[in-house]
């Protein structure tokens, strides 16, 4: 199957209240979003772009910049050099918690380089 048939499917649930009449309403809301790999990579690259970061942010975003393509090539298996980039990120990653990163920021994005990897067959 080629890789772009491959696609990340995220349940999205959201808690809303509102107050009708004097009355307390509680409504759950779902949707689905779904994006391919690349997609989701680019939003990570997105999502970096946005955190403050003094020295790292161009590392950062070079080891994740020719992710989207290698996802895109459905002439080719990248899987291993897709993998090698997304490790390097997460080591890169641990490198910078706790000093240029909260632990919250690099567990966010751990998690979404976690769910591109499974989405793409990487389940380590």
């Amino acid at each position: 199957m080629p890789k772009s048939h491959f696609l990340l499917v995220i349940l999205m649930q959201v808690q809303v209240s509102t107050i009708r009449d004097g009355n307390h309403e509680d409504q759950q809301i779902s949707s689905l979003v779904i994006e391919t790999p690349a997609e989701a990579t680019l939003y990570l690259i997105n999502d970096i772009d946005k955190i403050r970061l003094e020295n790292t942010k161009n590392d950062l975003l070079a080891t994740l910049g020719s992710i989207p393509q290698l996802l895109d090539d459905i002439y080719s298996n990248n899987s291993n050099v897709t993998c090698g980039k997304l490790d390097a990120f997460i080591n890169h990653l641990a490198l910078l918690e706790g000093n240029e990163l909260s632990n919250n920021e690099v567990n966010f994005l751990k998690t979404s380089v976690k769910r591109i990897k499974t989405t793409i067959g990487l389940f380590n």
